[in-house]
């Protein structure tokens, strides 16, 4: 196990050269996160947050600061009586100054009915839920106590810098297409997409779309080394059977002015990953739920330190907000690289296999908690004492003085819809159902979470409310041990983008497992097995999002280019800029044998230069080939 925080004691600050050398430095003097009241513990599961595959579902929530010495204030208010709001992503500014914080209003409360199957069917909470219509970014100023509304239609705001913030939006006005044909043809809402400004004075300006490509972008976040990460869903088209769409959410990043886009986690999905074996001393052996699991819909990205990052993965869109498992992964790859191409690199896949494309392109990670559920089951896990051991989610960085990370530990029972007759203390073994509370995580894995060498409660251990998304008010610095990275200059908005390929008949592709047809795009991507005899020439599409409700799958289309290869498999290819795009390999019939289901934006005046379709994307590929492919590119035909 890879230690990301290194220190003598959790208590201590090290240092000097040693233990000896330590000073004690005390916790930061406040917290901030989200607050409601909870409902009894038949209901509390319906109390939920916006999610990857809801994200317009709200239930109201104040924003709080907590001095964590007996007293507290409501910074924003919204468990009123007559109001339809929620205050959501609380974000203290790299000073430790401000908050930036979301406002979602609605315009009517409504009940939440419990699960179809339920034996109390039709069971409703009284109105606690609302339909998100209007959103707004707010900052809060900590020393006078003021509050100012900075934009309209924006929420997930996250500070990039003292200066600069990220946030998503619908400004676009586009739409999300139908995500399959079929049953599932109404996962269907306006589109969000990421957008970066400067913040002076209260005022928003010099605003950037960092992913016009983007139809379902959620939670921005930005990482020490330049990159604006998100959540972001690409359920779009049918990959395969039972490839759920709301799964179809993964990490992508770019740099500050756009460029440099790419996924960073689970456009493959994963290998099967450790769970109980990392447990066994706590779970009780016959309800431990799956004893592996798989990435899923991913959310929550935020940079921990010393190159690690956390995100929460769980199970479709019903999980009461980002909670699940949180995973911590490695951001030192290099940009351009995913991950291992092979299963017996990645440390906690349960199966060890030489073959490419087994490990599914996962970078270093592990589970913070194994004993958590991060599926779509009925029943929580159990520990031997018979407790349900619900969830964790929302992580954020703490100094090293408060442990590893801040969560939300979400206890027994905390899932939405969830039975009410499962939704008991005796059903859960004498715990509060839905019950959230902000947590310190002291260890990297969290095998059992009543040990307070583990996990220490900050806030909220009375069961009167749910807290969670709770942040230390505290540095940058003192955060994340490191400054905040420098915004580029917007690009210019008109020119050209260049595309150069190394060798477009070089390819990760890898043979499907046997008795695995549905997982042809996850292993090797979506090509022909001859690919790379039969391919001539990269086809490009431009594509354009939906301006009305879609009435059909995929996206309109535009002009096509079509670039021959050159003998060495080189091509450079010049569009022209400010475009949505995508891109396949055709044979010499312009039959495509390579499809990338991912949609582009051609930044003006960006030159992408790759080694292949899809070739150097793992970390052993990389360190075969140990050139960068800008560099490789020279010595091609197209490149000389």
């Amino acid at each position: 196990m890879i230690n990301y925080l290194k220190s003598c004691l959790f208590i201590l600050v090290v240092v000097g050269a040693g233990c000896g050398n330590a000073i004690a430095q005390p916790l930061p003097d406040s917290m901030v996160y989200l607050r409601q009241e909870r409902l009894p513990d038949n209901m509390a599961n319906s109390q939920h947050h916006y999610d990857g595959g809801i994200n317009w579902r709200h239930t109201r929530t104040d924003l709080v600061q907590d001095y964590l010495d007996g007293h507290e204030r409501v910074l924003h208010a919204c468990e009123r009586p007559g109001l339809v709001c929620s205050a959501q992503d609380p974000r203290p500014s790299p000073d430790a100054k401000t908050i930036l914080y979301t406002v979602a209003e609605g315009d009517a409360l409504y009940p939440v009915t419990t699960a179809p199957g339920a034996v109390t069917k039709g069971v409703q909470t009284p109105p606690i839920e609302f339909v998100g219509k209007r959103y707004s970014l707010w900052l809060y100023d900590l020393a006078s106590g003021t509050t100012k509304k900075i934009r309209n239609n924006a929420r997930n705001g996250a500070w990039f810098n003292q200066d600069t913030i990220v946030w998503a939006s619908d400004d676009a006005k586009t739409y999300t297409p139908l995500a399959h044909a079929g049953p599932e043809t109404g996962y269907i809402y306006p589109a969000l997409q990421i957008y970066i400004g400067t913040l002076k004075n209260g005022v928003v300006s010099d605003v950037l779309n960092l992913s016009p490509e983007s139809v379902g972008a959620l939670s921005p976040a930005a990482l020490p080394d330049g990159r604006v990460c998100w959540s972001d869903w690409n359920g779009f088209e049918q990959r395969a059977v039972g490839h759920t769409p709301a799964n179809m959410v993964w990490i992508k990043c770019a740099l500050s002015d756009g460029t440099k886009s790419m996924y960073l986690l689970n456009a493959h999905g994963s290998p099967t990953l450790k769970m109980y074996a990392y447990a066994t001393d706590t779970l009780n052996p016959n309800r431990r739920g799956e004893g592996s699991t798989q990435l899923r819909l991913t959310r929550g990205i935020t940079y921990l330190r010393n190159g690690w990052y956390a995100f929460v993965t769980y199970y479709r869109s019903n999980h009461q907000g980002e909670l699940g498992d949180i995973r911590v992964a490695s951001s030192l790859l290099p940009i351009g690289v995913e991950g291992y191409s092979q299963s017996r690199n990645v440390e906690e896949s349960d199966y060890k296999s030489s073959a490419p494309g087994s490990g599914r392109y996962v970078p270093p990670m592990y589970s913070v908690c194994p004993t958590c559920q991060d599926q779509d089951q009925e029943w929580p896990k159990f520990d031997k004492q018979g407790r349900g051991l619900g969830k964790m989610g929302y992580p954020s960085p703490s100094p090293v003085a408060a442990g590893k990370m801040l969560a939300t530990d979400c206890g027994a029972a905390c899932y939405e819809f969830m039975w009410p007759e499962r939704s008991t203390r005796e059903a859960m073994g004498g715990l509060p159902t839905s019950h959230m509370r902000i947590v310190s995580i002291m260890v990297d894995k969290v095998t059992d979470k009543f040990d307070p060498k583990q996990v220490v409660v900050r806030a909220c251990a009375d069961e009167k409310y749910n807290c969670y998304d709770g942040w230390w008010v505290d540095t940058y610095e003192n955060l994340h041990g490191t400054t905040p990275p420098v915004r580029l200059p917007t690009p210019p908005q008109t020119g050209v983008t260049v595309l150069q390929v190394v060798d477009a008949k070089a390819a990760e592709s890898a043979p499907i497992p046997k008795g695995k047809p549905q997982d042809k795009i996850s292993f090797q991507g979506n090509f022909a097995d001859d690919y790379a005899e039969r391919v001539t020439a990269i086809r490009i599409t431009e594509t354009f999002q939906w301006k009305v409700r879609p009435t059909r799958q995929g996206f309109d289309t535009g002009r096509v280019w079509n670039f021959p290869l050159e003998k060495d498999g080189s091509v450079s290819m010049t569009l022209p800029c400010g475009i949505e795009y995508r891109l396949q390999g055709v044979d010499k019939d312009g039959v495509a044998v390579a499809t990338d289901l991912s949609l582009h934006h051609a930044t003006c005046g960006e030159v992408v230069t790759c080694h292949g379709c899809h070739d150097g994307h793992s970390i052993e590929r990389n360190a075969e080939i140990n050139q960068a492919a800008v560099e490789r590119f020279k010595g091609t035909i197209a490149g000389c």
